[in-house]
């Protein structure tokens, strides 16, 4: 499942202008239940308002009850804020509300009729559309006596792969103040759709339509990294001479050639790749000082500041570049093109997701935080309790059970493996999480061990004394293994660019969905620049049997990491090949891999983990996200 907490951060700086009542796509009813109220979750891909709700009457024609949450985590446990209850409601008629939701915000819906709370399913996720931007409805429920015909919830839990309760929903959508925004969320066909304020935009794709799948964030992404014959021309004329404005987009191609986007006309404006470089024509001149063609997907931004007549690029949120005493160019705009310059009939030889414009100079917070959504999900909604597990980030990730942790707030730190401080260190910026393919550190390319992609965690958000965390979080239900009969190993490769040695370096256990962190498994030793993959094993069963812990049906393993700057900037952790298995099952590590880092152990054949107490040879693992603007 994809989160589009992103561009849409960015793309949604609203106006006060709404859209008429919608009625959100439920599906049909393919089922029914009894017993416990249901509903969904989606993740609110703009400014929107709720303005009422209605248990459909396919299953039962009681009184109607439904709740609204603002889901502030999917944990587990999912933590929720109720924002609307009604219960015991008479008829078949909408309960009308005013919910006020914003870009980015999960929201919970749950509803059900009669004493009995009645529910009618439909098979999930389901796939829908909210202001015809795609989005995902993930069941939820709530196994509370009375929720929701007498009380409310006080708890909720997710279900990724079952039935939504179907619990219809109505709602206005604000219009955005940008311009042209095309996610590229078909992934076929001939025409895509701009949700920009530019109603006259064109849909139509020129030539031969190429796509990728999926793309850098969502389902698809416009183009082809191995070629592309097609192009959108938008029709778009921006005033390029009088006024500030912004454009931002994902790109990635391997060849490095062509026109991102240009337009269509005689005046030069363009933005040309050749080679490594990005550049910006038409009166401007700007040339990156970063690659861009090294096949992975980077985040790409250009601010036009009329007042100051300067333009600056960004790339992947961080300033990259930037030029003064530019002049715009002297003729008009006729329409901007996306993956083509009309003048040369030259397309864009790679792929483009999530493009917008803007009239007006974006912000770098919103830069930063366009391009620091993470692909791998920032939630994670399952407990994986099937075993052998292997994750090998070869892909825009969609297991349930893992997500990125990037916020300020507190994390866990030990200065040993073993038992942690329990003090938690508190961070003072936002990490990143991204997915990668090969990654440029300051002195090294760092290739993935299993093509074509690693995670990365890094911290661009950082300077000098002011530290950011970033984690990767693995989540499993472990409650039928028991440490006294069982082994079970974690293997992951790690990599680091030069991170300091902190006491939040290092990979930890919660045996209660993540609220605490009582055990290190292992220590990352930092203090290197450029350090290659290591694999690690550790017996996860020897670390709790040492500390008298055994597993629950809520562990998480966390990959955690901490500094101040970006991956080539000196710091960076870098992962792959995750695994958690018993000895001598496909995925785990091999053998008896008793390199337990945390704990000594101390019992049989664990005894000899003590001797890994003398080792000091492991890499960091760093970098956050590049999702889609």
């Amino acid at each position: 499942m994809t989160f589009r907490i992103i561009l849409l951060s960015m793309v949604a700086c609203l106006t006060a202008t709404v859209s008429a009542q919608s009625a959100l796509d439920i599906g049909t009813e393919t089922g029914t239940h009894s017993g416990n109220s249901r509903g969904y979750y989606f993740v609110a891909p703009a400014n929107m308002t709720i303005t009422g709700l209605r248990v459909p009457t396919d299953a039962s024609t009681d009184s109607q009850s439904v709740e609204v949450y603002d889901i502030t985590s999917l944990g587990p446990p999912i933590t929720f804020t109720s924002l609307f209850y009604q219960n015991q409601v008479a008829g078949a008629g909408i309960i009308n509300c005013n919910i006020s939701v914003t870009a980015g915000q999960t929201i919970g819906i749950m509803g059900s009729r009669g004493s009995a709370m009645v529910n009618s399913y439909q098979t999930g996720p389901y796939t829908s559309s909210i202001g015809g931007i795609p989005v995902t409805l993930t069941r939820i429920y709530t196994n509370d006596s009375g929720a929701l015909d007498v009380n409310q919830a006080t708890n909720i839990t997710a279900e990724p792969a079952s039935e939504i309760g179907r619990v219809e929903m109505y709602y206005t959508v604000d219009s955005t103040d940008a311009a042209l925004y095309y996610p590229f969320e078909e992934g076929t066909g001939s025409t895509t759709q701009n949700y920009g304020s530019y109603s006259a935009a064109s849909g139509a794709i020129q030539g031969t339509a190429s796509w990728t799948t999926p793309g850098q964030v969502g389902a698809a992404a416009f183009g082809s990294t191995t070629g592309n014959a097609g192009y959108v021309d938008t029709g778009y004329a921006p005033d390029l001479t009088t006024g500030d404005w912004s454009v931002a987009f994902w790109m990635n191609t391997t060849t490095g050639y062509g026109y991102p986007f240009a337009d269509g006309g005689s005046n030069g404006f363009r933005c040309f790749v050749n080679n490594s470089n990005i550049y910006l024509y038409g009166g401007y001149s700007l040339t990156s000082a970063s690659s861009v063609s090294d096949g992975t997907w980077h985040h790409v931004a250009y601010v036009w500041d009329s007042a100051a007549s300067t333009v600056t690029l960004y790339v992947d949120g961080t300033q990259d570049a930037q030029a003064t005493a530019q002049t715009p160019p002297s003729t008009a705009c006729t329409g901007l093109q996306i993956s083509y310059r009309n003048s040369n009939t030259t397309q864009f030889d790679g792929s483009v997701d999530d493009f917008g414009w803007w009239d007006r100079m974006l912000t770098t917070g919103e830069i930063s935080s366009a391009a620091a959504g993470a692909p791998i999900g920032s939630v994670a909604a399952a407990y994986v309790s099937s075993l052998p597990f292997t994750e090998n980030f070869d892909g825009a990730n969609s297991v349930a059970n893992i997500r990125s942790v990037t916020a300020i707030g507190s994390y866990p730190q030990a200065a040993t493996a073993g038992l942690t401080s329990g003090t938690p260190f508190t961070s003072q910026a936002a990490a990143r999480v991204r997915l990668m393919g090969d990654a440029v550190g300051s002195t090294a390319t760092f290739t993935p061990v299993s093509a074509p992609g690693q995670v990365v965690i890094d911290f661009p958000n950082g300077a000098g004394s002011f530290y950011a965390v970033g984690a990767v979080d693995v989540s499993f239900d472990l409650s039928a293994y028991d440490v006294s009969t069982t082994q079970l190993n974690l293997s992951f490769s790690w990599a680091s660019d030069g991170d300091d040695d902190q006491d939040t370096d290092g990979v930890f256990i919660s045996l209660d969905g993540g609220v605490t962190w009582p055990v290190c498994l292992f220590r990352f030793p930092f203090n290197g620049a450029g350090i290659a993959y290591t694999m690690e094993t550790i017996d996860v069963s020897a670390a709790l049997a040492a500390q008298t812990l055994n597993y629950t049906s809520q562990v998480v393993i966390r990959f955690q990491c901490q500094d101040n700057y970006a991956l080539g900037s000196g710091d960076g952790l870098l992962l792959d090949d995750i695994s958690l298995s018993e000895p001598g099952a496909s995925g785990g590590g091999g053998g008896g891999g008793d390199d337990g880092g945390c704990s000594t152990g101390g019992n049989g054949h664990y005894s000899w983990m003590v001797l890994l107490g003398l080792l000091s040879a492991f890499v960091v693992f760093t970098r956050v996200r590049g999702s889609k603007a």
